[in-house]
């Protein structure tokens, strides 16, 4: 399956994808927003995040798999001018307390140093409340997912990491199980079978 097609599908399935830029890259609906690409110094915060979220192990990493690519193609491409506002203030963001908290940027502080400030992102991330829009009731969101192009950095971020990695071939090939034509269900069997992997088809 190529792998815009297996995108589309995600988004599908997980049904909160909030990103504008994501849809339109993956739904082949309308035309890019820009050109260019992230600074080197963005794309080395990037390459640092995304070993942070998912580190290589006995399997690829995030960088290993080209998270870091994704990312780049997707914020400097296809990511409304918001949500590229919001993304890039947040690597800023993250030097600037850096900085402060440390007197060091954000790749300079130690590892120690990088997980506190990351974490404080996530729960300043899970304070967010998105605004209801007039007329909107819950069965209108259920199931079709919502565009929210004021999330958080951090939610940007995970969102991008998390759909990045677990669409390439890396991640399918090692952190799950493929199964070409998906055959009956019986109980636990499959789960036992895939060494608690995820099955994909």
């Amino acid at each position: 399956m190529l792998r815009r097609q297996f995108l589309s599908n995600a988004l599908v399935l997980l049904a909160g994808v909030s990103s504008s830029g994501l849809v339109r890259a993956l739904s082949g609906a309308g035309a890019a927003t820009a050109s260019g690409s992230l600074s080197g110094h963005h794309k080395a915060i990037c390459n640092e995040l995304c070993e942070m979220f998912i580190p290589r192990t006995d399997t690829p990493g995030a960088v290993d798999a080209g998270v870091p690519d994704f990312i780049d193609e997707i914020v400097s491409r296809w990511y409304s001018k918001r949500e590229r506002e919001i993304f890039l203030g947040g690597l800023e963001e993250l030097d600037r307390r850096a900085r402060e908290e440390h007197d060091v940027m954000f790749l300079e502080s130690s590892a120690a140093q990088r997980s506190a400030l990351l974490s404080a992102f996530e729960a300043d991330a899970s304070k967010y409340v998105p605004e209801r829009k007039a007329g909107l009731t819950a069965a209108d969101i259920v199931g079709k997912g919502t565009i929210d192009e004021e999330t958080p950095f951090f939610s940007k971020l995970k969102e991008l990491v998390v759909l990045g990695y677990y669409t390439t071939e890396a991640a399918s090939s090692t952190e799950m199980v493929y199964i070409p034509v998906p055959g009956r269900y019986s109980g636990d069997a499959l789960l036992s079978e895939s060494n608690g992997r995820q099955y994909t088809w």
